[in-house]
């Protein structure tokens, strides 16, 4: 009986081959491979372009840090990343090797909570990690990589790479296009221009473009950029904006390759905010009332006194003091402004200004402001400033209470120039030509 039970036990181990069991299984699982987007020594690797795979296997765990931290000022690192500390018999650099170790093996040259750890996502089937942010220029890192097999048995594996060194660096700035911050949770008004100016310009404004992000619902709106110079790229609707509607803007310029040696640097600029009423007011020289409508209703007349025309040169400067013709926005506003006409080449010995004024709101980037005056007598009879639209103390405060960044104030039949794009005469640019992307320069 019991030769017949060891039989029968045996009986359920007998290979159908004639081989061991354990080893033909053992020799069926593919070994997992690391897979990186850069060479091992690489000196060249983009900010954004760090990104490490596992085939026929999952990662456990990425560590990576700089040779050289720097104070560390990046996202927190996530709970699925470690720290590693390079021994200090290891080479760095270009004599460094790829190694290949158990996991066990490996312990030890991970310190917990290195605060130079670079934080990094694991893809949903953890098969894949990419850093949270654009690593730094110049920057030289270690990436170490634990991983699992179909065996699962783990393993780590480590690379050292540089990041490019950019001959040039354009930072980007989100302002409005009259220099004034973009802020979240509020409202602007329905011509709302957004700007992105940089302090070098891009050598490919198109790569620049594809991260400067503009969404809108409630409802989705048509709009683009026009670079209005070589700096600086302007954003609007094709109509006003509809109230009521959502814009979301996401500027994520870091680590961003704009050609021929030049990144972008910076840090990443968003908001998100809502357009209000439609508010808009009208200015006809032929009666001189500025008429102020909400949502399509007459709710003011104010008279006026505006530009009273003609050109002068002052110390090779051409001058003329004409209010431009076209459409503005309000950019910002201040209940105390010193106008000064030296600002732009207008000496107050040949007749020019210095003073400070009451309720300014500023429609334009070379100094066309709404305000107080008390030169009563002319408005709604003559022109008499320099082109500055002169307002009674009273009525001065009545649009300054009303006018929000981003309204709407149309100009017409003053026999001036239209108001320039770089001005602040984004909307007097016809659509068509708008969506050509770039203004001659």
């Amino acid at each position: 009986m019991t030769a017949i039970a060891a039989l029968a036990l045996g009986g359920c181990t007998i290979p159908t081959d004639g081989g061991n069991g354990d080893d033909q299984a053992q020799e069926q699982t593919t070994p997992a491979t690391v897979n990186y987007s850069f060479d091992e020594d690489a000196a060249d690797v983009e900010p954004n372009g760090a990104e490490i795979s596992v085939e026929d296997g999952t990662i456990e765990e990425v560590v990576m840090v700089p040779s050289q931290p720097g104070e560390y000022s990046g996202p927190t690192p996530a709970a699925n990343v470690s720290s590693l500390a390079q021994p200090e018999d290891e080479a760095s650099g270009a004599d460094a090797e790829a190694t290949s170790t158990t996991a066990e093996e490996s312990a030890d040259l991970i310190p917990a909570n290195d605060p130079n750890a670079v934080a990094g996502t694991v893809s949903e089937d953890d098969t894949s990690w990419t850093p949270d942010g654009p690593l730094d220029f110049g920057q030289h890192y270690t990436a170490q990589v634990t991983y699992a097999g179909e065996d699962g048995k783990s393993r780590s594996e480590t690379r050292d790479f540089t990041v490019v060194s950019p001959d040039y660096i354009a930072t980007p700035t989100l302002m409005s296009s009259g220099g004034g911050s973009i802020e979240s949770n509020r409202e602007y008004g329905v011509g709302l221009v957004m700007s992105v100016r940089f302090d070098q310009a891009p050598t490919d404004r198109k790569a620049a473009e594809e991260h400067m992000k503009v969404e809108t619902d409630n409802p989705d709106v048509e709009g683009s950029w026009y670079w209005i110079s070589p700096n600086q790229a302007d954003w609007r609707p094709r109509e006003y904006y509809p109230s009521g509607t959502n814009v979301s803007v996401d500027i994520d310029m870091a680590g961003v390759d704009l050609g021929e040696g030049m990144y972008g640097g910076g840090e990443r600029q968003t908001a998100n905010f809502t357009i209000g009423a439609k508010r808009e007011a009208i200015v006809d020289d032929s009666d001189k009332i500025l008429r102020m409508y909400e949502n399509g209703e007459l709710i003011g007349e104010l008279p006026t006194s505006m530009g009273k025309g003609g050109y002068e040169t002052h110390n090779g400067v051409s001058m003329h003091f004409w209010t431009p013709e076209g459409t503005y926005t309000v950019l910002d506003k201040s209940p105390s402004v010193v106008m000064d006409s030296e600002t732009y080449g207008f000496p107050i010995e040949n007749g020019g200004y210095k003073t400070t004024v009451a309720h300014g709101v500023r429609l334009s980037n070379d100094g066309i402001y709404t305000h107080a005056l008390d030169n009563i007598w002319a408005q709604g009879v003559q022109n008499t400033s320099h082109g500055c639209l002169n307002l009674s103390p009273a009525n001065a405060q009545i649009y300054y209470d009303w006018a929000v960044a981003g309204d709407v104030l149309q100009v017409l039949n003053t026999g001036g120039p239209e108001l320039e794009p770089w001005a602040n005469g984004d909307w007097n640019i016809p659509w068509e030509e708008w969506q050509t992307g770039q203004a001659d320069f």
